[in-house]
């Protein structure tokens, strides 16, 4: 695969790189974990799969839209369990990458998913909340402090767009 250019993952799958050696790395590294997914299928690998490619969506979507707020380029922190080994591959190949992927799921599954989350907007979308300074954890059990600490709902428009098109399609 080249660094640059298209690059094509189960054949019709195309994405743009931007020529970083480490994003192509991360692309090769995704590919590979597709094809395991055909030669020891689990279910549950692919469900799990599906929920990290969202979840590193979701970040990447804040990280871009805080970045044109602040100007500088953020770090991404998170914690997760060894059952989501491969998201930080994920974030190296960027948000094109995971919204190819998403794109990819059955036309059934994503509408069963958009429904789940109660709207196809929700699904796509992701609340930022700015914890006061003096937040405590305990204020989350006192519905009253809970609910008046601001948040703001960011929603991927290109995510958004592209599955509305493919979910009206016949």
């Amino acid at each position: 695969m080249a660094a640059s250019g298209a690059s094509y993952i189960a054949g019709d799958l195309a994405v743009n790189l931007s020529g970083d050696v480490d994003q192509a790395n991360a692309v090769k590294r995704i590919i590979n974990r597709i094809h395991g997914f055909q030669s020891n299928f689990h279910p549950e690998d692919l469900s799990q799969f599906f929920r990290n490619v969202f979840a590193v969506e979701k970040m990447l979507t804040v990280a871009e839209q805080l970045k044109s707020r602040k100007n500088q380029k953020l770090k991404i922190g998170f914690n997760y369990g060894a059952a989501h080994s491969g998201m930080e591959d994920l974030l190296r190949a960027g948000p094109e990458v995971c919204r190819a992927i998403i794109n990819h799921y059955p036309k059934e599954y994503l509408e069963y998913v958009a429904e789940t989350n109660s709207s196809l907007e929700n699904l796509c979308s992701v609340m930022v909340v700015d914890l006061p300074k003096d937040f405590k954890i305990d204020d989350l059990d006192d519905y009253d402090k809970a609910t008046k600490i601001p948040g703001q709902r960011i929603v991927d428009k290109k995510l958004y767009e592209q599955l509305s098109t493919k979910l009206k399609a016949k």
